[in-house]
C-alpha cells in the first residue's frame, strides 16, 4: 500500500493525520489552518493538499473547549407565545456586533 492514498472519511480525519499525509508537525498543520503567517509557502501549499486530499474539516467543538469560546449566544424566555417578536428583539440590538 505504499504510495497510495487513503481517503478517509471527514469525521476520522485528524490534524495528526493531515501532518502525516504532508510529512509535516501537527504544529504546522494548525498553523496552516488558523492561517498563522509562520509557514513557508511551499510547506503551507503541501498541507493544504494534504487537508484536500483527505477531506480534513476542522471539529468545531473542540475548537471551542481549546479557546474557552463558542461565539454562541443563549437565550433564556419564559413567553414563546410570538417567536417572531422575540428574533426581532433579538436580532436589532445583535445587528451592528458581527
Amino acid at each position: 500500500m505504499q504510495g497510495m492514498v487513503v481517503m478517509k472519511s471527514q469525521k476520522g480525519v485528524s490534524i495528526i493525520d493531515v501532518a502525516r499525509e504532508a510529512n509535516v508537525s501537527s504544529a504546522t498543520v494548525s498553523r496552516v489552518v488558523n492561517n498563522i503567517n509562520k509557514v513557508k509557502p511551499e510547506v503551507r501549499q503541501k498541507v493544504l493538499d494534504a487537508i484536500e486530499t483527505l477531506g480534513y474539516s476542522p471539529n468545531h467543538a473542540a475548537r471551542a473547549l481549546v479557546k474557552q469560546r463558542t461565539n454562541c449566544i443563549g437565550i433564556i424566555v419564559n413567553n414563546l407565545h410570538d417567536p417572531f417578536s422575540l428574533l426581532e428583539d433579538v436580532e436589532h440590538p445583535l445587528a451592528g456586533k458581527a
